[in-house]
Order: C-alpha cells, then sequence, then structure tokens
C-alpha cells in the first residue's frame, strides 16, 4: 500500500509542478507514512485518494497533515477525506 499511497503523492506533485516540501526523499515519505495512520478512499480497489493524520500527544487532537489524490477526482473529494478523517475520530 506504501508504494500506491508514494505514486499518488508523487503524481499529485507533478500535477502541482510542486516539490515535497517536508519530506525530501521517498526513504522518509516510507518512514513518516508507516508512523501515523492514514485515512483512505477506495473504489473498485484502488486508492483515489489518502490524508496523513497526526494526533496530539495526549490523544485529545487529530489533523490531517497533508491530503493526497489521483488526478481528475470530482470536485469535493478533498472534503470527502477531511469528512471522514473527522467522523473516524
Amino acid at each position: 500500500m506504501i508504494r500506491e499511497l508514494l505514486s499518488i503523492s508523487e503524481d499529485w506533485l507533478r500535477g502541482k509542478r510542486t516539490k515535497q516540501r517536508v519530506l525530501p526523499s521517498i526513504a522518509v515519505h516510507v518512514d513518516y507514512l508507516g508512523r501515523f495512520p492514514v485515512g483512505v478512499v477506495r473504489s473498485g480497489g484502488c486508492i483515489l485518494a489518502f490524508g496523513s493524520l497526526i494526533g496530539s500527544a495526549d490523544k485529545a487532537e487529530l489533523s490531517i497533515e497533508f491530503v493526497r489524490y489521483v488526478a481528475n477526482m470530482p470536485t469535493g473529494i478533498l472534503d470527502f477525506v477531511l469528512v471522514e478523517a473527522i467522523l473516524w475520530t
């Protein structure tokens, strides 16, 4: 699953014509994604979007650090990821 998440993230960054500012290498990215929960949106067995979730030290708060999604997603995919993360908490 990590490889699929990395592929989505790399494609998303290329589409935005930007570079990853926080995670300088794929090795760091893999390590980072492995440490925190990730909310995933699937359809037909394929991952369409994901959000990296990070909690506060006292576990009283949860936030989404970043969201990535495949190209040509319908309007509202970001909202869907955010709402589902809220409902998950």
